[in-house]
């Protein structure tokens, strides 16, 4: 019986979580970490190749409430690229620090979760700089995101549409496509601390064009 109490109690929200936890309140600053790590192998018979990359993104945010309907956010993100690669006893090793990412935005709380759910726009700007491009490049996204609380749980979905400048590769111009993307996620409030959250992406990107600009 004592554990099954203890079970019930972790399991049990006893904070309320509202669209109002999700913003950064009126004048206030909220700062945000996070480090994802993501692993890929790969081995072909026929050729005797193995192949084994780490990627490691790690980012850092700042928001501020200007009022409690805006507010505004910086989002830095870097990546580390290792792949490890062999052959017939041969192996080598590539390092790459990956590309930099920065975004500046803004977001506007279009209606409260009360009768309907919430609703909130946003719009950013990015810069984008990867060491194997020529120069540095920008995008903007625009979206939007929707939010139904049931305590403990709040269930969300966001739709992003961003747009990419053409940036160079050894000379050449490149254009990334339209890229539109669908985030489905639920978030489980544990305590006033901790919260869980898992959820499901889906994204269409249309092919990159190669730009050629030849002179008679």
């Amino acid at each position: 019986m004592l554990i099954f109490s203890l079970v019930s109690i972790d399991c049990f929200s006893q904070t309320p979580l509202t669209i109002d936890d999700i913003f950064t309140a009126n004048n206030r600053y909220r700062v945000n970490f996070g480090v994802n790590y993501f692993n890929d192998s790969d081995f072909q018979p026929l050729t005797n190749f193995r192949s084994n990359i780490d990627i490691i993104d790690k980012n850092f945010g700042l928001s501020y409430g200007y009022t409690k309907n805006i507010e505004s956010s910086i989002n830095l993100f870097h990546s580390y690229i290792q792949e490890r690669l062999s052959q017939f006893g041969n192996r080598a090793t590539n390092d790459a620090r990956g590309t930099k990412r920065a975004n500046f935005g803004a977001s506007h709380k279009i209606s409260a979760d009360n009768n309907t759910p919430a609703l909130i726009g946003l719009f950013r700007v990015g810069y984008l700089s990867n060491p194997t491009w020529d120069k540095v490049a920008f995008s903007g996204t625009l979206g939007l995101v929707t939010y139904r609380s049931y305590d403990p749980i709040l269930l969300s979905v966001s739709v992003l549409a961003q747009d990419t400048q053409e940036f160079q590769v050894n000379g050449d111009n490149i254009k990334q496509g339209m890229r539109v993307s669908i985030n489905s996620a639920i978030s489980f409030a544990i305590n006033s601390h901790i919260t869980l959250t898992s959820g499901l992406k889906m994204q269409w990107q249309q092919g990159q064009k190669l730009i050629v600009v030849e002179l008679l």
